[in-house]
């Protein structure tokens, strides 16, 4: 796909990316007084340290930032180079490592020697040693089915690492031209599958196959399930349709919580708080600027809610509550999770439950990877 015609715009946390990632490779560089660029013939004179290796092997390109020598016969004599990536995030995945076995891979070809180890450089600089050996029978499979693309093209299968992909866009436009099943949030690969042995392949078609069943009587309570049909029809119809009615607790004084944060780093630089007192609304926004400034605005968080009765979202506030030592438990049994009113028993016309999707079909504008970017922005 990089190499085709077709042009590919960086997404809003591609970039964000791209930028640690960039400066932790600068940063582990500033502990060298010395690394030599990488030129041709360079390899066999054994230097401890290249970086910006760049070679065309075959069918294959090796493209590696840093590789480190090490001690062991390879063809380039009594030593051999071990790969190093960088990450622009603090969570090492399990692509990451496949990432690095890939580059262990190529240079067996140049060195007749794979690595036994590798290198993952975090986005603070953290070292993390990786064993490469085992990853080398599962790589080799998944090199094989690559190299079968150009006969039998993958499935377009939308993700949760969309996101984090360079081709998100791309991928995201191509499954909606094909109205693919995977747009439907809640759907799961599972569930595709099954679909497809039916000969159900679009959202337009799942949205066909919905029928509203008799409620049993003799069940008080039946459990609730989401339907992607539903949703499928809800979308088709641009109606919303309630499977069953939320049983909401509405009281004088309301209070709506909404958190922004970095993931990677467990760092919460955003509370949204709208308090609603007898239909009389104010809103309070608390900004961290750094992340010295995140006590601060949780102890602000905390001192105003404590003025009023509710429930809140409780993940973010236990992570908090553990870093800052605060007692919180008045408040984690006001906890409420607004999402649980909706899931399975409301289904909007949009492909999600999530704040941006609802947010355009109420006319909103609302984007989080813009948020996190800017966030990126202010604090630099």
């Amino acid at each position: 796909m990089l190499k085709s015609e077709e042009s590919f715009e960086q997404t809003e946390y591609y970039k964000l990316l791209l930028k640690f990632e960039t400066k932790a490779f600068e940063n582990y560089c500033n502990n060298f007084a010395e690394i030599q660029d990488y030129k041709e013939g360079v390899l066999k004179k054994g230097f401890e340290i290249i970086k910006n290796c760049s070679l065309h092997l075959a069918e294959f390109n090796l493209q590696s930032k840093v590789i480190l020598k090490n001690e062991g016969k390879s063809s380039l004599g009594k030593f051999f180079y071990e790969p190093v990536i960088f990450l622009g995030s603090n969570q090492i995945s399990k692509e990451n490592h496949l990432e690095l076995a890939y580059l262990g891979f190529l240079l067996e070809k140049i060195q007749n020697k794979f690595p036994d180890k590798g290198l993952i450089i975090d986005k603070e600089g953290g070292k993390h040693r990786v064993e490469l050996a085992k990853l080398k029978k599962p790589l080799k499979v998944i090199i094989s089915e690559i190299q079968s693309f150009d006969k039998a093209p993958p499935k377009l299968l939308l993700n949760r690492h969309c996101s984090q992909c360079l081709f998100e866009n791309s991928c995201k436009s191509q499954a909606q031209k094909e109205d693919n099943l995977s747009l439907l949030d809640r759907i799961t690969p599972k569930q595709i599958n099954k679909l497809e042995k039916k000969g159900i392949f679009t959202v337009k078609q799942l949205s066909f196959i919905y029928k509203p069943r008799r409620r049993n009587k003799k069940v008080k309570n039946p459990p609730i399930l989401y339907k992607p049909e539903l949703q499928a029809l809800a979308i088709r119809t641009a109606k919303t349709y309630i499977q069953r009615l939320p049983a909401l607790d509405r009281k004088s004084i309301e209070i709506f919580l909404d958190i922004e944060g970095l993931p990677d780093d467990g760092f919460f630089y955003l509370f949204g708080i709208l308090i609603s007192d007898n239909d009389i609304q104010n809103t309070h926004s608390f900004w961290a600027d750094t992340q010295q400034d995140e006590k601060t605005i949780w102890q602000g968080v905390v001192t105003l809610l404590e003025r009023y009765p509710g429930t809140f979202e409780p993940s973010a506030f236990e992570k908090l509550a553990k870093r800052y030592q605060t007692d919180i438990e008045g408040i984690k049994k006001r906890f409420i999770n607004i999402n649980s009113f909706i899931y399975g028993k409301i289904y909007f016309p949009t492909y999600s439950n999530g704040l941006k999707d609802l947010g355009k079909f109420i006319r909103g504008k609302m984007g989080k990877r813009k948020s996190i970017r800017f966030t990126d922005n202010h604090l630099a």
